[in-house]
């Protein structure tokens, strides 16, 4: 807020300026509020990019551990697709690496 305010001052101030230089001085401070806001919104579209891959990778894990679990041990209860969508990457990749040597579902998540 301290940012503001110095702002509010300084435009009070530039009131007292020649028109000319106070018409130059507001279209450079719209400028560089609309390059702010460029910034700001690449940097929002980039996280959420890299969260919207890393969300479709996750997925991805679930949805190949739910297969791969109806497939060697017939269906997937609900309760175990639960436990998946709930799960963690490093947990995904754990059971991800167990399903080959899992005897039982309740093994592999032993």
């Amino acid at each position: 807020s301290g940012n503001m305010e110095d702002i509010d001052g300084f435009l009070e101030s530039a009131e007292a300026l020649p028109k000319p230089v106070r018409s130059e001085l507001m279209t450079f401070a719209e400028k560089l509020e609309a390059r702010g806001e460029a910034r700001g919104e690449a940097r929002g579209e980039a996280r959420g990019e890299a969260r919207g891959e890393a969300r479709g990778k996750i997925e991805g894990k679930v949805v190949s551990l739910e297969k791969l679990i109806t497939l060697k041990f017939g269906e997937c209860p609900e309760a175990i697709r639960q436990r998946l969508k709930n799960a963690t990457d490093s947990e995904l990749d754990h059971w991800l690496e167990q399903i080959l040597t899992a005897n039982s579902v309740e093994t592999l998540f032993q």
